[in-house]
């Protein structure tokens, strides 16, 4: 798999190491690495420059600067719920959830955090503290060294063609993921971040702008309204953020002791050093901005633009992903509105110069939504300078047009494909081509994903568009698995896993919606779920008009979920570390012992000698969906017999049976007790915080911290399923009770995946009875009569793969398949003078008479026909290898 992608990356001009050419500056040729890395610091450098701000922005930043004057001076004392130090659970996630980088000056990796001694990870959190507490940075923790990376498509002999990737140390974005956890948790808890911004923040994504803007623009259409929308453009955003300006902000919101002393730090005095080869340039100051590649820049950035829109008039749509800003207005009357959207500007100018961020007039580009053919001419300024009208807008990854046709989008997705396309039939070439379950990767991961992305906004264009990504993808599906011109694309599909795509984009919309139904109350986006008199209107089609079909098929509309960000009744710094006993799990892994009942009681009477054990297990039934958990206390004979809401997976089941546990401790309230489970991935979850059901984890960890405050001391123990072990096989037997039970005690909501895993099955029921009543590919239905997502076959190598495939598929080089196609006069076999099709070689032509007793008398169940040769029958290895070698023998391998 990695030759193909390395061949694609190639095929496609992408090489992993390209050398710096020779770079122009000015009229001088810069050849030396050490040349070329001066002459790229200057141009970084004049990027944080205040040099790109004019006058009125300077003087404004004074004026600013006046009546703040105390921003640079730290602040004294612990007067801030953030201020406490860290603990070291919290240093384990933030290093746990860490991907593998490449590191800084230092050359410390993520991969050594991983492993540290015990005394080490010490010193390290002893080392945050001690910044914590100081409110200064080690010096080399702001010095990055910058790796210069040509921008696509732009010319590299030019020094402000390449954009710098900033290489800083994995110590400081540790202790930054700290920070962050800290600080997002207090921004969420107390909702400060506007609900227009969907940049950089869990569970939001591009589609939560996307998706409200679509929504608009086709209301406004349906109603033969005019819809003006403004698409600004900050100048260098990152680069060029005001700190001063941030650090009022960070003032105005409440944070201050360590939490505004570290930002502080952080943010000034920092350099920077482009590295190329083995060469450095000198060191550079960053005068302006945000740290590049920090893992704290997209929160404080979140934060520095906040409160661009919050002067705007209600009736003016507005979204935010980062720096992407949209402003528009709908109505009949066009003059109304342009006098409404042109005030809408005039407020984000103000704000722009108020806070140092200029917008670019040449980038900030307006479009008019409208399926009227003649309006009159309309001018929009920023700045006093008119904003370019455009037919077609690019916004976060959609290409817009003034009727949301779709087309030119469409059309985007053609040509990137078509290049992928034409990497794939490269490399799968018959004799010696790539796998098919490759070729799929590659489909799956280049195609699928372009096709995939916005489907959900751009699945409303008309059936033609929706044809043309349906021709991609059989054109791609085709070559993965070698079927030939005439094979029912039904067929295809069902061969390798892929459903029609309009099934695929009904099923991401209802991924969507159920994300957007788990979202705060404040949700920008949640208002297109809100019933309105347009989507009354015929010819709605999008997101808006149609989700609630959707939702209505797949049976969903009385399911609870559970929320995306369930705040934690503490603060989430003041988490209690679980405790949690896996040496049993560890030794059956390794097979060391602890394999019967009574070792392992010997074990927990040694370990948990004066604890109160408390064994916890969750039971489902996979036909009814019924889910219940038991709770069983030795010591006390005590039982707790609860059924759970339906379709909850083993594993949230798992998690409230010890929850149920511990809200018993709470109440009874015991010195010691030990909460035995047999799910490991339940206590593991615990032990790591990574989760998708994070409301549950939330309430266990509240639970741990009051029951802390108490005294009272919690252990989790894992213990083996089904070997004998009492409390166990009680906790088992009683869960299996609570499935008997004709109502459900607790309604436990249903997360994300359990309702994601309800869509899957309906969307596949859909396929089925697609395929089930599809009038083509009938031949290959007696074959796989089950739709499924996964390829249903692959063989050991392409020519063998192609082979079977076609002959499963019934559309070969026989002469029947090359009559259907038109090359062959009338499909009859050359020996017998009847049809020659599958069937007819392998039964009953005569040419091939010896070959086919050697075939059966290799294979010990004789098939009764082609069906079952083709079907089941390739399942087994022996049958596999004797219809290879028939095909050989024949020379039918080079008809096939």
């Amino acid at each position: 798999m990695h030759v193909v992608w390395r061949m694609i990356r190639k095929m496609n001009g992408i090489n992993s190491y390209k050398e710096i050419p020779v770079i122009e500056e000015e009229g001088e040729m810069n050849v030396t690495n050490k040349e070329k890395t001066e002459v790229l610091a200057k141009t970084f450098a004049k990027i944080h420059s205040i040099e790109n701000l004019d006058e009125k922005f300077l003087k404004r930043r004074q004026e600013i600067s006046k009546v703040y004057k105390n921003v640079h001076t730290k602040k004294q004392g612990v007067d801030n719920i953030m201020d406490e130090v860290f603990n070291s659970f919290e240093l384990k996630i933030a290093i746990n959830n860490s991907k593998n980088t490449t590191p800084g000056r230092d050359m410390i990796s993520y991969s050594m955090l991983k492993n540290l001694p015990e005394v080490a990870f010490k010193a390290i959190l002893d080392l945050y503290n001690h910044i914590w507490s100081e409110g200064i940075l080690p010096k080399d923790w702001k010095s990055a060294i910058v790796i210069p990376i040509v921008k696509p498509g732009k010319d590299a002999t030019k020094a402000n063609s390449y954009r710098p990737i900033a290489l800083t140390s994995t110590l400081c974005k540790v202790m930054e993921k700290m920070i962050v956890r800290r600080l997002s948790y207090f921004l969420e808890k107390k909702e400060i971040l506007t609900s227009d911004q969907s940049g950089f923040r869990k569970k939001r994504s591009t589609m939560d702008a996307l998706i409200l803007f679509e929504n608009d623009v086709k209301k406004a259409l349906l109603m033969k309204e005019y819809l003006i929308a403004v698409f600004f453009d900050i100048e260098k955003a990152y680069d060029t953020l005001w700190r001063e300006g941030l650090l009022i902000k960070l003032n105005k919101i409440g944070v201050g002791g360590r939490m505004y002393n570290w930002i502080l730090d952080f943010l000034f005095e920092r350099t920077f050093q482009v590295r190329i080869g083995e060469e450095m340039s000198t060191s550079y100051d960053i005068l302006n901005g945000t740290p590049q590649g920090s893992v704290i820049s997209p929160i404080l950035f979140n934060l520095m633009i906040n409160d661009i829109f919050e002067k705007l008039n209600p009736n003016i749509g507005k979204a935010l992903y980062a720096d992407d800003g949209a402003v528009w207005k709908r109505g009949r009357n066009l003059r109304s509105i342009v006098k409404g959207i042109q005030e809408a500007i005039h407020e984000v100018e103000r704000w722009s110069v108020d806070w140092g961020l200029k917008f670019s007039v040449a980038k900030t580009q307006y479009m008019i939504f409208t399926k009227k053919k003649k309006m009159e001419q309309i001018t929009l300024k920023l700045y006093d300078q008119p904003l370019e009208r455009v037919s077609e807008f690019k916004y976060l990854g959609l290409i817009f047009d003034g009727k949301l046709t779709w087309k030119r989008h469409i059309k985007k997705i053609e040509n990137k494909c078509k290049g992928i396309i034409n990497c794939m039939v490269a490399i799968s070439k018959y004799e010696w081509g790539a796998s098919k379950r490759s070729l799929l990767h590659v489909y799956q991961a280049l195609i699928r994903s372009s096709i995939d992305y916005g489907c959900t906004v751009y699945g409303a264009g008309s059936k033609l568009e929706m044809k043309k990504l349906e021709n991609i993808q059989s054109k791609a599906l085709r070559i993965c698995c070698g079927a030939i011109r005439s094979t029912p694309l039904d067929a295809i599909r069902v061969e390798m896993g892929e459903m029609p795509l309009d099934l695929r984009r009904e099923k991401m919309s209802l991924m969507y919606w159920v994300n957007l139904q788990g979202s705060e109350r404040n949700h920008h986006t949640r208002t297109v779920l809100k019933d309105c008199w347009e989507y009354k209107k015929n010819g709605g089609n999008s997101f808006g008009w149609k989700y609630e079909q959707w939702v209505k098929e797949c049976d969903l509309k009385d399911e609870v979920i559970c929320p995306n960000i369930p705040l934690h009744g503490v603060s989430v710094w003041n988490i209690t570390e679980p405790v949690v006993e896996m040496r049993l799990l560890d030794a059956r892994e390794k097979e060391e012992g602890y394999s019967n009942s009574f070792e392992i009681s010997g074990f927990m009477r040694e370990t948990f000698y004066s604890f109160i054990q408390i064994y916890t297990d969750g039971s489902k039934d996979p036909v009814s969906q019924k889910v219940g958990i038991g709770v069983y206390i030795p010591r006390f004979k005590s039982q707790i017999i609860l059924r759970l809401s339906d379709k909850l997976s083993v594993y949230s089941t798992e998690l409230s049976a010890i929850i149920v546990g511990l809200q018993w401790v709470e109440q009874v309230k015991p010195n010691r007790v030990v909460i035995c489970s047999d799910s490991s991935s339940a206590l593991k979850s615990i032990m790591s915080t990574r989760t998708d059901r994070e409301d549950l984890l939330v309430e266990i960890y509240t639970l741990l911290y009051r029951l802390k405050a108490e005294g009272i001391v919690v252990y989790f123990c894992w213990v083996p399923a089904h070997i004998g072990i009492v409390g166990n096989e009680k906790a088992d037997q009683l869960a299996k009770e609570a499935l008997k039970k004709n109502l459900v005690d607790i309604k436990v909501p249903l997360g994300r995946s359990e309702v994601k895993s309800v869509i899957n099955k309906e969307i596949i029921k859909l396929w089925q009875q697609r395929w089930e009543n599809s009038s083509t590919g009938r031949w290959y239905y007696n074959i796989e009569k089950s739709v499924r997502k996964n390829e249903q076959f692959y063989g050991r190598h392409r020519k063998e793969e192609v082979m079977i495939s076609r002959l499963r598929f019934g559309h070969t080089g026989l002469n029947s398949t090359l009559a259907i196609m038109g090359k062959h006069e009338n499909g009859m076999c050359d020996a017998c003078d009847v049809l020659e099709t599958i069937e007819h070689v392998f039964f009953k032509c005569n040419k091939y008479h010896d070959e086919r007793n050697s075939l059966f008398s290799n294979i010990k169940n004789k098939p009764v026909s082609v069906v079952d040769l083709l079907g089941k029958g390739l399942r087994d290895n022996q049958v596999y290898m004797a219809v290879l070698t028939f095909l050989k023998c024949t020379g039918l391998e080079y008809r096939i």
